[in-house]
């Protein structure tokens, strides 16, 4: 690739105007002028992959777009949301795996945050209380969800903790819901190393 390759390209908002420099890594980088009018350099490998389409100023025009359409941003009931999809479908999530790995997901409708803030608002939700699904293994939706308090979700995370027993994954209050053993009576068998195998049995 010739060092003038790029020059009169377009990429987004984005026509590349020259070569700036290489870094120390010897990543090429290029002077770009924006639609709006800025002047930006920007890594080459993020112009051909797409990653950088403007100067930034069309991030900061989504941003606007946000707050003027669902007036969420910012609040603390728009992490509620965010985060929501955040577990079901970014798939580098550190709780992807517990959600939407799980094949949890989340309903059609609320991915309009119009739509969730209505349901929500209309559902008991205020400042303090967290967003549970009543049956763990179902998705993100009207009929499934309930605003607690925190210290009650905690609770429910702790007992819906993952248990593989045989090959056969279930939370750890349906293994005590098909075994008769007590949830406490797990969780300190767990504790003790005991494994998950033995830790469900009813008795000693």
């Amino acid at each position: 690739m010739g060092i003038d390759s790029l020059v009169g390209k377009k990429y987004g908002r984005l026509t590349v105007m020259e070569f700036s420099h290489k870094d120390k890594w010897y990543h090429r980088h290029w002077k770009c002028r924006c639609e709006c009018g800025n002047v930006t350099t920007v890594l080459e490998k993020f112009l051909l992959k797409g990653e950088t389409r403007s100067c930034g100023c069309l991030m900061e025009e989504a941003r606007k777009t946000n707050r003027r359409t669902h007036g969420l941003c910012g609040t603390k009931l728009y992490s509620v949301w965010r985060n929501m999809l955040t577990r079901c479908e970014y798939e580098k999530g550190k709780s992807y795996k517990d959600y939407g790995g799980r094949g949890i997901k989340v309903c059609k409708e609320w991915h309009d945050p119009k739509v969730f803030l209505q349901w929500a608002m209309e559902n008991g939700y205020r400042e303090g209380l967290e967003i549970d699904r009543k049956d763990t293994n179902g998705d993100y939706c009207p009929e499934n969800c309930r605003f607690i308090p925190q210290i009650d979700n905690a609770h429910n995370k702790r007992n819906n903790r993952l248990l593989t027993v045989n090959g056969e994954t279930k939370t750890m209050s349906e293994w005590a819901r098909e075994t008769g053993c007590n949830i406490t009576t797990i969780l300190e068998r767990l504790k003790t190393g005991m494994a998950p195998e033995k830790a469900i049995r009813k008795g000693k």
